[in-house]
């Protein structure tokens, strides 16, 4: 699996309405959010106002979870929903969509056939676990909230510390990377998979 890290001294915040965010990736990397190109993007945000309404992202899928705070979401004519730590909402970029609440949360955005899944993992110092990934051209991303971990796939071994990033991508069926946990740590963890019929990936079924 290739791998691609992001130290956290290497990452640019920008300014939005509400606040600040953080891109960690986008795919391909010669896209971006304002000409709305890409078929994955991950990034956090911190929410500075206490009500703001998202920016409009048509055709875009959205999927954002809260790492601090608590927030209340409106999509208007949809549904309102509150959330709280590692919580998370999947929602249309082409809705009308308020919140209320001054949160950091994270986000994945996806289009065309691309999808995702986001999930936030705690891990006992000392533990070790791997996250594979079943067909290649599929991406696996690490940001790590808390603590130090150890990392190794077939072909880089690293240590990721807290706000760092690790995007990887499998090369052949059924990678994996293996974690060992040298403190209590806590991380999200997104699974991205694109469609075969757009860069001509075998058929995938599901992440495991």
């Amino acid at each position: 699996m290739k791998t691609e890290i992001k130290r956290k001294r290497e990452l640019t915040e920008t300014t939005w309405s509400g606040g600040t965010t953080t891109q960690l990736a986008i795919f391909p990397e010669a896209s971006t959010l304002k000409e709305l190109n890409f078929l994955f993007r991950i990034s956090t945000a911190r929410v500075d106002a206490e009500t703001s309404t998202f920016t409009p992202l048509p055709g875009v899928r959205r999927v954002i979870m809260i790492l601090e705070g608590e927030l209340e979401l409106e999509h208007i004519g949809h549904y309102s929903k509150t959330l709280k730590k590692s919580e998370t909402d999947i929602f249309s970029g082409d809705w009308e969509t308020r919140s209320k609440g001054k949160v950091t949360d994270f986000n994945l955005m996806t289009t065309g056939m691309a999808s995702g899944t986001v999930e936030m993992i705690k891990v006992p110092a000392g533990d070790s676990f791997s996250i594979s990934i079943k067909d290649d051209g599929n991406f696996v991303g690490i940001c790590l909230l808390n603590g130090v971990l150890n990392y190794q796939s077939a072909a880089n071994t690293g240590v990721l510390e807290a706000g760092d990033f690790l995007l990887g991508i499998a090369e052949k069926e059924d990678e994996s990377i293996i974690f060992d946990a040298r403190g209590d740590s806590e991380f999200v963890c997104v699974m991205i998979h694109l469609s075969p019929f757009t860069f001509g990936f075998p058929a995938t079924k599901s992440f495991r």
